[in-house]
């Protein structure tokens, strides 16, 4: 139902999708050790995120700490996209399961064909739904609209954010981050996600995108539509401000900083 998991570990696990009946035992054992050593045998916990620090605090575990996490210094070494010059192209990047919300993503593409037609959805990645997918794209005679690139190697990834017009995170689940998003910010691109997890602390809605209720198709739909019908200079305004806001707060350099400061 996309609230925060109330942490304990067991059947449910499994009965709500989120690992399967193979993987519940190997849970269930690291949510024994992760435990035991966080309260006894660890002397700093790093929370990449504010969601993941707030949880971790939430939960009991004193000796947390935060700072974010930073982009690779590739993307931000790229030269920007030129929206005058970008196709339109919606781009998922990531899994293809259920807790990612393609199934609504879909939906929202779908939507949003009755708007407009000039418009493709890229899926990079695989996972779970894929088939699914693929045969809801066949039954609805979407092949000329949707497209799965599979597994997109990290040399080529930048490649595949530049080419795309948007970057949508649709998280259904309490998303803990979404660095993907901070890659494509980097390189100009920007986002639309769910107002979940750490999403909205790297996307300010109005901003450099647009954040949407979880599961909402409705809201999604809008978004992309609303993205999609501005004007190029204010999209590549848009993109200059999520560039910059990355480079000023999840650059590589701060990153160290903050580790080395750990140990000093």
């Amino acid at each position: 139902d996309s609230a925060p998991c109330e942490w304990s570990v067991g059947l449910k696990c499994a009965s709500r999708g989120c690992v399967s009946v193979a993987q519940l035992p190997l849970h269930l054992n690291l949510h024994k050790r992760v435990t035991l050593n966080l309260k006894s045998k660890i002397d700093i916990f790093h929370s990449p995120s504010l969601h993941l620090y707030t949880s971790v605090k939430r939960l009991g575990f004193e000796k947390s700490i935060y700072f974010p996490l930073a982009v690779d210094q590739v993307f931000l070494d790229e030269s920007k996209v030129d929206h005058f010059e970008q196709k339109n192209i919606i781009l998922f990047v990531g899994s293809l399961t259920i807790q990612k919300g393609v199934l609504e993503l879909l939906d929202s593409f779908r939507m949003l064909l009755k708007e407009r037609s000039d418009v493709e959805l890229h899926f990079a990645g695989t996972g779970d739904l894929e088939n699914e997918l693929k045969s809801i794209v066949r039954g609805n005679s979407l092949e000329e609209y949707v497209k799965f690139l599979g597994f997109v190697s990290r040399k080529d990834i930048i490649i595949t954010y530049k080419s795309a017009l948007m970057l949508v995170l649709p998280s259904i689940w309490q998303e803990q981050f979404g660095v993907v998003g901070l890659e494509a910010l980097a390189l100009g691109i920007p986002c639309i996600g769910s107002n979940i997890g750490g999403i909205p602390e790297w996307l300010y809605h109005n901003e450099w995108g647009y954040l949407v209720p979880p599961r909402s198709v409705k809201d999604l739909s809008s978004a992309m539509l609303k993205l999609l019908n501005l004007d190029p200079e204010k999209r590549n305004e848009m993109g200059e401000k999520g560039r910059n806001f990355i480079q000023r707060n999840y650059n590589m350099d701060l990153y160290r900083e903050n580790i080395l400061s750990l140990v000093r």
